[in-house]
Parts: structure tokens; sequence; C-alpha cells
């Protein structure tokens, strides 16, 4: 994701609430998992292990399907942020600006060039995609806590942490896309830097 991270000064309190999220995330899919198990008398499959997933080099980045925890996946709109999610990496994947367009706001696209998008992704393909999970936001959005991994030219990775592998954690807001049609990542807001560290 270069380009994306340039908030060094902030970095420790971020780490610290995002941690704080994360433990809650799991927390609360662990409790949620005893509750919706037990009202309707069934266990669900266990969860994939979640991201950091630590992988040979020539593995790396991973499997290039997103993934849900049992917490995400009972969500009613899994399906769509699951699709969503799945043609925003694709497209980083591919190349495909096009396809990049089709999943984000008019907003997130408004601030994005599509040269700089290209240049920006040049060498970058993201693997492993985990949601830990999805939560309501304000005015009808969600928020949705989300981890992957990075490989890249240690030239296109972000100058604070020139590796060729990143293990990422971000928190993506999406919006509704227009006339209904489904959910977009819209740009995240200025006091919510991504976290990340070397694989």
């Amino acid at each position: 994701m270069p380009g994306s991270v340039d908030h060094p000064m902030s970095f420790r309190s971020v780490v610290a609430v995002f941690a704080v999220m994360i433990v809650l995330a799991v927390g609360g899919g662990v409790l949620l998992h005893d509750m919706y198990s037990a009202a309707d008398g069934s266990a669900a499959a266990p969860d994939p292990p979640p991201v950091p997933v630590e992988r040979d080099p020539e593995d790396r980045p991973g499997s290039g399907e997103v993934r849900l925890s049992g917490d995400a996946a009972r969500h009613p709109e899994r399906d769509a942020v699951r699709r969503v999610l799945q043609t925003y990496f694709d497209a980083i994947n591919e190349r495909d600006f096009d396809l990049w367009r089709s999943a984000v706001t008019s907003e997130r696209l408004g601030t994005t060039e599509e040269d700089q998008w290209i240049e920006d992704f040049r060498s970058t393909r993201d693997g492993d995609m985990y949601v830990h999970r999805i939560a309501p936001a304000r005015d009808d959005r969600l928020r949705v806590l989300v981890s992957f991994t990075s490989t890249q030219d240690v030239e296109d990775a972000p100058a604070t942490l020139p590796e060729p592998c990143i293990h990422w954690w971000l928190a993506l807001p999406l919006a509704a896309g227009g006339d209904g049609d489904g959910w977009r990542i819209d740009a995240v807001s200025p006091g919510t830097p991504p976290l990340y560290e070397a694989c």
C-alpha cells in the first residue's frame, strides 16, 4: 500500500488503539460464537488462522481469497462486504484501475489519480486477506477490520518501512453504493492510519 502511510508521529498511539480494537474484536467474536452456537444448537466451523500467516518467502503473500472470521461471517452484510473487498484486492493484484474504480466511492476515487495509482501499486501483490470484524459506523456506514500481507519491491514500500513483505491491519470504512448497488470502500479519515510491520 505505498503512499498511504505518512503519520509516523502518531504511530505508537495508533498501535495501542488498534491493538485494543483487535482484542475486542477477537474477544467479541468468541463471545458471539458462543452465543450464536448456543442459540441455534449447532457449532460453527472453526475460524481459519488470522493474519499474519508466516509463510516461506516463495509462498508470499499467500492466498488471494478474502476470508471471514466466524464473527464477520455472521454479519448480515457479509457476502456484499466480502465481494467488494475481493474486487478491491483483485484490482490491485491485476493492476486494473477500472476494476478498482468499481469497488470505491466517488469520494475515494476523487482523491486518486489513475497514473499515481498505477505507479503506487506497480509491484504490489496482496494476499491472506482476513476480515476480523464488520461493525456499524455513523451515517449508515460500516467499518471493516481487515488484515493482509503485501509483497512489493523495496522502493515501492512505505518510506518508513522499506521491506519486501509487510503485514497490514486496516479499519476500512464502507458506504452504500449508488442506487443501492452494494457497498463501496470509502476514503479513510486522516486520523486512522494503517498499522504495519515487516513479515
